[in-house]
């Protein structure tokens, strides 16, 4: 398992050891992503918008929110997300938290039968976009730390550690 995990990291190294010293001058003209995730930060897939807020010398730094929809649970998967400039190439890194609602139809009723729960979920990955182009792919793992407090008392609570990934695919406009 070390051993796998060793060569991810190298792999990820290699393809993107380029974008690391890369022209900082390249500017992203499309900010704005929609895109559809598999695992990751939502459940098991989440609708999603994403945006670029700032530019960095070596990152390119963005938001996104979105949410996932089963036939009894419903969650909004929110992150912050870095990946290194490059002119298609980068390598990827998040942080997320999503709010998760089990049996979500009785929420707001006076017999609250809903479960609340969290997922923290760091991520590493690799991302392909071109600089001027009009999709973007990405692919990696996000650890989830799942948080299930009870309704009584929100703070009494044990993290459970649940490992994970993710594919996306979405348009840039």
């Amino acid at each position: 398992m070390r051993k796998n995990i060793l060569l991810l990291f190298l792999l990820l190294f290699l393809i993107c050891s380029n974008t690391l010293a890369a022209d900082t001058t390249l500017i992203y003209k499309k900010k704005n992503s929609f895109f559809i995730e598999a695992g990751g930060k939502g459940p098991y897939y989440s609708v999603n918008y994403s945006r670029i807020f700032k530019q960095g010398r070596k990152l390119i730094y963005s938001w996104r929110a979105g949410f996932s929809l089963l036939s009894h649970d419903l969650s909004f998967p929110i992150a912050i997300t870095a990946f290194t400039y490059g002119l298609q190439h980068h390598l990827e890194f998040s942080i997320g938290l999503t709010p998760y609602l089990k049996d979500y139809k009785t929420f707001l009723h006076k017999n609250d039968l809903s479960d609340k729960q969290f997922y923290i979920t760091p991520g590493i990955g690799y991302r392909f976009q071109k600089i001027n182009g009009n999709f973007f792919f990405t692919a990696g793992i996000d650890p989830l730390i799942f948080i299930d407090p009870p309704s009584d008392n929100i703070w009494n609570f044990t993290p459970e550690f649940r490992p994970a990934g993710h594919l996306a695919f979405g348009i840039l406009f």
